[in-house]
């Protein structure tokens, strides 16, 4: 089977939707012929799994460099899906340049349901409206995000879309050095739904009561509000942001981290909940969205928009080792369920589907 995924999120660093693509399409293309077109990319996920990096203009930034590129992909991706050389086009992102060239099937992916819950005035809405309309078949990455897409477009059919769980990989993995002591660890995006300062302000009073405990944060630097509140409460030394990590680095603090949290007030999947799994990380998590679908009974479940319960949570997995280490215990067997193979797997009964 011939097998076209487009430029759309390869244009991120780093995120969960390019790692699974990178992921799946790796594994698929031990029996198939995939493809992954675009021009540039300095994706993270491509780089490390396929060795492939292609940075536009590197070192040189201008007002409309990212509207160029984009405009340059789409332009190469069009030509490319022109010529239908190709059995099954899945599109990566939710622009939606390409459906007047269409002649194979189409399948799409929704990752989560944001837009629909949080920006119910987002130009996005219209474009994935369409996407439920014009695509063949549809990918959610867990039930959760399945029955809030049905609930949201009724006039899709349940029968049209699968749902295709992330996995994580175990082999491989290379871990470094402790070099920052005990720490809380905070992975990824912080802003909006994410839920960063309110489980902050949650668990003041164990940052109070344990002076060598740190929180760990990954990715982009502290923004000014975020710096405001850890000055406010005299936090600056004990909030601390390491930037964007390689993979094998990732999984080292995951190794070396008392707890994991995860105070999101939403997601669609949730890898970092198998990251910290695969690492043998006891994980503090919200109950709300498709955590509990991924989770089982393997992580401490909280309220997050309770101060209260986020900090019981927290504190329970600190103080508590019987309970910690039956986490560990726990989340070795829950990641079983979740692997990239069976990812592959399920997606290539979709294109199958599809094909019919």
């Amino acid at each position: 089977m011939k097998i076209l995924y487009d430029y759309q999120v390869l244009t991120n660093r780093v995120s969960g939707a390019s790692r699974a693509f990178c992921e799946v399409g790796k594994r698929l293309s031990c029996d198939n012929e995939v493809r992954f077109e675009y021009l540039f990319s300095e994706n993270v996920f491509l780089k490390e799994i396929f060795g492939e990096y292609r940075p536009f203009l590197r070192g040189i930034n201008f007002k409309g460099k990212s509207f160029i590129n984009k405009k340059l992909q789409e332009s190469y991706c069009k030509r490319i899906i022109s010529k239908s050389d190709f059995d099954i086009f899945h599109s990566t992102g939710e622009e939606i340049y390409f459906d007047k060239l269409l002649e194979k099937p189409f399948i799409t992916t929704f990752h989560d349901m944001i837009p629909e819950n949080f920006l119910q005035n987002s130009p996005r809405i219209s474009n994935r409206k369409k996407l439920t309309e014009i695509a063949d078949r549809i990918v959610c990455v867990s039930q959760n995000t399945k029955n809030e897409l049905l609930q949201a477009y009724p006039a899709l059919q349940s029968n049209k879309v699968d749902v295709v769980y992330h996995g994580i990989d175990k082999e491989n993995i290379i871990y470094g050095n402790n070099n920052y002591g005990e720490y809380i660890l905070f992975v990824g995006v912080r802003q909006s739904h994410k839920n960063f300062l309110m489980s902050m302000e949650a668990i003041i009073p164990l940052l109070i009561q344990y002076e060598d405990i740190k929180v760990l944060c990954t990715g982009n630097a502290f923004t000014k509000q975020e710096l405001d509140f850890m000055a406010k409460y005299k936090l600056v030394k004990r909030i601390l942001n390491v930037g964007f990590v390689s993979n094998n680095e990732l999984f080292t603090l995951y190794k070396y981290a008392l707890l994991f949290l995860f105070p999101s007030l939403y997601e669609g999947f949730g890898i970092p909940i198998l990251e910290a799994f695969v690492n043998e990380c006891p994980a503090c998590i919200s109950n709300t969205s498709c955590f509990p679908e991924i989770g089982g009974d393997a992580v401490s479940y909280f309220d997050p928009k309770n101060k209260e319960s986020i900090l019981d949570s927290v504190k329970k997995v600190l103080e508590n080792h019987v309970f910690a280490e039956n986490l560990k215990k726990k989340g070795n067997e829950r990641v079983l369920n979740f692997t990239w193979e069976k990812s592959a797997e399920s997606m290539l009964t979709v294109y199958e589907k599809a094909l019919i």
